[in-house]
């Protein structure tokens, strides 16, 4: 499949029924503090990484372990979470609202098609940034799934098999909008469509030098 066009939604095939979104750097505005977060991770380590370089293994990476293990290049997951979980309730690395998200996703709402949220933060965590944020989960999303409710995790394209069971629908039905390249490769391997949004993890060189046009945020879906 390839990537729908920056207007698309204003224009939407009639095949299309559900837009999904991934939600750090996409819904909410998180990659500046998580950034910071895992460059203080990767320095209690003994890892001295800039910010570029903290984002490029983050981009590189397979998953949350692989990620773990090029930050800190420790396996000790269990010294690793206690930090993670430790550091996820300072306040310098406090995610916070992009404000046009509920808007845009009202819009999307109110063209006929049904939301999902994809995401590859446990319940738990993503339980604490929509009490932290004031962000009503249920209100936005007819589906919501954290990398806890499904055995695969982007950027295996089986991660969206629960979507089309529960929603009813197949995959070139579902469009999903993501800031990274795992989003992308896991909804075009299953056979849905991908919009790119460079409010995250991947800026619009790279989106483009992969033949990707992306939006600049998910403000501009309906645009």
């Amino acid at each position: 499949m390839t990537e729908l066009s920056p207007a698309s939604l204003t224009t939407t095939p009639e095949h299309i029924r559900v837009i999904g979104f991934d939600w750090d750097g996409t819904v909410v505005n998180s990659v500046p503090p998580k950034l910071l977060q895992n460059q203080a991770l990767a320095r209690e380590f003994g890892r001295d990484l800039t910010i570029e370089e903290v984002r490029c293994e983050w981009n590189a990476s397979s998953g949350f372990p692989d990620l773990m293990q090029r930050l800190t290049g420790s396996g000790d997951m269990e010294r690793i979470m206690k930090v993670v979980k430790r550091d996820y309730n300072n306040p310098d690395f406090a995610k916070q609202r992009f404000e046009f998200a509920i808007p845009a996703i009202n819009r999307v709402h109110a063209l006929g098609l049904r939301t999902a949220l994809i995401t590859n933060l446990t319940s738990e965590m993503l339980a604490k940034d929509a009490d932290d944020l004031a962000f009503e989960l249920e209100k936005y999303f007819d589906l919501i799934q954290p990398v806890d409710a499904c055995e695969h995790k982007k950027p295996d394209g089986r991660v969206f098999v629960p979507v089309f069971v529960k929603l009813g629908i197949e995959a070139a039905q579902l469009t999903y909008v993501g800031d990274e390249q795992k989003d992308r490769i896991a909804i075009q391997e299953i056979g849905g469509t991908f919009i790119g949004v460079t409010t995250g993890m991947t800026s619009r060189e790279e989106f483009m030098s992969i033949g990707c046009e992306p939006l600049n945020s998910i403000d501009d879906l309906t645009r």
